[in-house]
């Protein structure tokens, strides 16, 4: 592995030490604040922040993420990296229009992270599980909610 990303992980994973238990200096902070428990506390941090613990992996399988490499690899791993960290995120929470059903949130997580590793191949798998993903939400949903027609609209 070169000097710079294996330097750039343990850096990431350096700071990201002040959400994660034990350690978790600043939920330590913020729970007198929020009249809370810490460990209540670093637990949500974690949760909100998982997407975050994933992106250092990609500075060590595309360099990309730390403008090394030609301009269009540097876009490529930056716009996947992006759009991995939303999929996760709409994974993890949800979203109000999309990820209600267990099934779609799982194949959305995975979308992610193949979007967050840069490869050809990962970005295509990860494309087929997002529309899986999106198809199973939008299949779960018309289950749940049947249309209704309203009675101003039907013709007589």
């Amino acid at each position: 592995m070169p000097a710079l990303p294996a330097h750039m992980f343990l850096l990431y994973f350096a700071s990201m030490s002040a959400l994660t238990p034990p350690v978790a200096v600043a939920a330590y902070a913020a729970a007198p604040l929020a009249n809370a428990n810490p460990f209540g506390i670093a637990a949500m941090a974690v949760r909100f922040a998982l997407a975050a613990f994933i992106v250092p992996f990609a500075f060590v399988y595309g360099q990309g993420l730390l403008m090394v490499g030609p301009v269009w690899q540097v876009a490529v791993d930056f716009g996947s990296a992006a759009f991995g960290v939303v999929l996760l995120a709409l994974a993890v929470e949800g979203g109000r229009d999309y990820g209600r059903s267990p099934p779609a949130r799982l194949l959305l997580a995975g979308a992610g992270l193949c979007f967050i590793v840069p490869s050809l191949w990962s970005l295509g798998v990860g494309l087929i599980l997002g529309l899986i993903s999106l198809g199973l939400d939008r299949a779960s949903r018309s289950r749940a909610m049947p249309r209704v027609r309203p009675d101003h609209l039907s013709s007589e």
